[in-house]
């Protein structure tokens, strides 16, 4: 078990620690909905509060998925879009309780709280106007929209400078697919020796070469594929250790925190990710030297494990056509 410790900085307001900002930055943006979009330019999920949601998968909430090169661009049709698909809640530490806590938006902006609320929210005068006419005790909504801070400051041409910045020292776009998998793989080599039944899973898929699935996305396929190798190689390299080296890859797309970078994906044709849990489990307590070198399909692993109803694992029960993830014909 390994335990990370990280610093959390922020402001005391009320009974209340919070940051103004958090997110998620990054050099390629891979989920580009119109063509004008410039991938190289990069993108941030950005939220109220704690970055926990802008990293997590939360129903119904959603960080604003922002393109570097039009920060002012959504792929939404109308103030409905905008309302569902917009961050609902602030993640914060309540002081007094000790503890990790969820704050409705609106509450927290109606705190006598020392927070710019002009520069991360836009007033929504619809919601606004319906609750004054209903006589409502809260009478003035707001939506996040960050709207101000992406016209009014340097905030955006901050971010591309920094994101710039690290992708040229890292020589490579940022992302920690291939290297990540690669390095950590071998930091542990040395522990899993000593293990009974030592494992290694990685999430990539099995190697499929024709051209559709590089079109649209070459630089994720080739970092996807780039950890698949890296399976391919260390599996051979450390069969002799007795360590089980695998791939796992979903045979449908997975309602994850993936999806929250594509605003207005309908996840009612997605399985859960207990589907993925369950499917490493399974392998995970095979014998790791008579287990490697494979790339396995989560549904295909369950099936050899007798499990053959699958409902349990649908976003929606019943569902029976799911989208099929990348990479598999």
């Amino acid at each position: 078990m390994a335990l990370l410790v990280q610093r959390v900085s922020g402001s005391y307001r009320d009974n209340y620690f919070f940051p103004d900002l958090a997110g998620v930055a990054l050099s390629y943006n891979t989920f580009v909905w119109n063509p004008d979009l410039d991938p190289k330019a990069g993108m941030v999920r950005l939220v109220l509060g704690l970055g926990t949601r802008a990293v997590g998968r939360v129903e119904d909430d959603y960080p604003q998925t922002i393109a570097l090169d039009a920060p002012l661009l959504r792929p939404l049709a109308d103030m409905d879009d905008v309302r569902r698909f917009s961050q609902h809640y602030v993640d914060l530490l309540d002081i007094p309780n000790n503890c990790l806590a969820s704050v409705p938006i609106q509450e927290l902006l109606s705190k006598n709280i020392d927070l710019k609320i002009d520069l991360v929210a836009s007033p929504d005068h619809e919601m606004s106007e319906k609750a004054q006419s209903l006589r409502m005790p809260q009478n003035q909504y707001w939506l996040l929209t960050f709207e101000k801070l992406l016209k009014e400051t340097d905030f955006v041409s901050c971010m591309q400078k920094i994101l710039k910045r690290i992708e040229t020292s890292y020589h490579y776009p940022v992302d920690i697919n291939v290297r990540g998998t690669f390095l950590v793989s071998q930091a542990a080599i040395p522990h899993l020796k000593k293990s009974a039944n030592p494992h290694i899973l990685t999430l990539s898929p099995p190697i499929n070469l024709q051209g559709k699935w590089f079109k649209r996305h070459v630089a994720y396929t080739m970092s996807k594929y780039g950890m698949s190798m890296t399976v391919m190689g260390l599996a051979e390299e450390f069969k002799r250790d007795g360590i089980g080296i695998n791939a796992l890859w979903p045979r449908t797309v997975i309602d994850t925190a993936a999806l929250q970078m594509i605003p207005g994906m309908d996840t009612d044709f997605c399985r859960k990710p207990e589907i993925m849990g369950d499917a490493a489990y399974a392998i995970f307590n095979r014998k790791a030297s008579d287990c490697t070198g494979n790339f396995f399909i989560d549904d295909e692993v369950l099936a050899e494990e007798g499990v053959r109803d699958l409902d349990k694992y649908a976003v929606v029960p019943g569902t029976t056509e799911f989208l099929k993830d990348l990479y598999l014909d």
